[in-house]
């Protein structure tokens, strides 16, 4: 009786542990695209810079919050946002996008994204010129996704 006592008890403190810590999503016109480990949105004023200045020089802007504009391409070992459509590019040329859920479903579409840069971590087997965390995401093109056409 004693040891199922301490189990639930120990059972409880983790969960209302768990949900102290929760600091809940960001805000984003998808709020399924986006999982709880999305960075925080900033107080500050991202800057706008291009795909080609961010990954032609990541260490500028290492730890800065940016607003990028481009096209995603996700699928197995794949969350990249590049400067022109398609899936079939040199990693490099792209930045590794980070916070986004796998049921995301803008693959192809052209997004604006908001997010921190960490030129310290290049992405999924450090194939990308660096990497963001996306604290909001919205799509910019009404064209249909890949998983839409197939339908």
């Amino acid at each position: 009786m004693v040891e199922k006592l301490k189990i639930r008890a120990l059972v409880l403190t983790a969960i209302v542990a768990g949900l102290c810590a929760c600091e809940g999503s960001p805000s984003s016109n998808y709020e399924a695209s986006l999982t709880e480990e999305a960075c925080k949105i900033s107080s500050s004023r991202p800057e706008d810079v291009s795909i080609e200045l961010l990954t032609s020089q990541p260490e500028k802007f290492h730890d800065t919050y940016v607003r990028l504009n481009g096209f995603y391409c996700s699928g197995f070992e794949e969350s990249g946002l590049y400067p022109s459509p398609g899936c079939e590019h040199d990693k490099k040329s792209g930045v590794w996008l980070t916070g986004t859920s796998p049921a995301s479903n803008f693959r192809g579409q052209r997004i604006v994204i908001t997010g921190k840069v960490d030129a310290a971590n290049n992405g999924h087997l450090a194939l990308w010129a660096a990497q963001v965390c996306v604290s909001t995401i919205e799509v910019i093109d009404g064209r249909p996704t890949d998983v839409e056409r197939l339908r």
